[in-house]
C-alpha cells in the first residue's frame, strides 16, 4: 500500500513537472509566432516608393480582403491618384488615367463583391467633379454620368448593395438643381429618378433598399426649406412623397439615416 501511494504521489509530480514544461514552451511559441506575425505587419509596406513629398490620403480594404485601394500623390506633389495593391504585396496599380492640371481623386468606395472600385474626381476639367468606375486590378475607367452642365458637378453618390449599378445626384441638366440618377455599374445611359418634382428641387441624401429595387431620397421639391422624403424605383418612375414637411426644413417623420426597409 504504501509504495502504491508512493509510486502514485511520484506520478502526480511528474505530471506537474511536465505540465509546467510543457505550458512553458507552448507560451514561449506562441509569443514567438505572435512577435514574427506583428513583425510581418509592421513590415510589410504595400503602397510602394514615395517621393519626398508623397503621401497616403485616404485607403480602404475590399469586402473579400484581397486589395487595398488608396489614394496618394506618388507621381505629382499635390495630385492624389488611386491605386489598387493586392493585400499580399506586389506593385500597386494605377486604376485612373492621366489627369488634367489641378485634378486629384476626392473620395472612392469599393463595389460590395470587391470587383470595382467608384471614384469621385475632377479628372478631365479642373473643380469639375465626375462619377467614373474602374475595375479594381486594372482596366479602362468609365465615366459614369452624362455630359454636365457648365459648372455641374456630382454631388453625391451610392453603389447598390448587389454591386449592380450607381445612385448618384448632380446639377447635371440645370446648374445648381441637383437631381437623382441611377447607372449601370459598368456604365450606360443614366436614368433620372427624380422626374416629376418641382423646378430648383435639390437632392440631399440617398439610401438603397437592401435588394437593390427601391431608392429612398431626401429633396426640397415642394419648399426650398423643407426637407421631404420620397421613394422610386431603381430603373425609374415617378417618386412618391413618404411623408409631409415639418419646419425647419425637417421631414415630420425618421430621418433617411435611421430608415429601415423591409423586402
Amino acid at each position: 500500500m504504501k509504495t502504491s501511494i508512493v509510486q502514485r504521489n511520484r506520478f502526480y509530480a511528474f505530471m506537474r513537472q511536465r505540465g509546467v514544461k510543457a505550458g512553458f514552451i507552448a507560451t514561449v511559441c506562441a509569443l514567438m509566432m505572435v512577435s514574427a506575425a506583428y513583425a510581418a505587419i509592421v513590415s510589410h509596406k504595400i503602397s510602394g516608393e514615395m517621393p519626398d513629398f508623397g503621401a497616403v490620403n485616404l485607403d480602404k480594404r475590399s469586402p473579400d480582403g484581397s486589395y487595398v485601394v488608396f489614394t496618394a500623390d506618388r507621381t505629382v506633389d499635390g495630385r492624389r491618384e488611386l491605386y489598387s495593391v493586392p493585400t499580399r504585396g506586389g506593385t500597386p496599380i494605377q486604376l485612373n488615367p492621366t489627369m488634367v492640371y489641378g485634378g486629384s481623386v476626392e473620395f472612392f468606395s469599393i463595389t460590395p463583391d470587391s470587383q470595382r472600385v467608384v471614384y469621385r474626381a475632377d479628372q478631365e476639367e479642373d473643380e469639375r467633379f465626375e462619377l467614373y468606375s474602374v475595375p479594381i486590378n486594372g482596366g479602362t475607367a468609365v465615366k459614369l454620368n452624362s455630359t454636365l452642365v457648365h459648372d455641374g458637378d456630382v454631388i453625391i453618390y451610392q453603389i447598390t448593395p448587389d454591386s449592380s449599378g450607381v445612385v448618384y445626384a448632380a446639377d447635371q441638366e440645370v446648374s445648381t438643381e441637383d437631381e437623382l440618377y441611377s447607372v449601370p455599374i459598368s456604365g450606360g445611359t443614366p436614368i433620372k429618378l427624380s422626374e416629376g418634382l418641382a423646378d430648383a428641387s435639390d437632392v440631399y441624401s440617398i439610401k438603397i433598399s437592401p435588394n437593390s429595387q427601391w431608392v429612398v431620397f431626401e429633396a426640397n421639391s415642394e419648399s426650398p426649406g423643407a426637407l421631404e422624403l420620397y421613394s422610386v424605383p431603381i430603373s425609374g418612375g415617378v417618386p412618391q412623397k413618404l411623408t409631409t414637411a415639418g419646419i425647419y426644413g425637417k421631414p415630420k417623420s425618421l430621418p433617411i439615416a435611421s430608415m429601415s426597409f423591409t423586402r
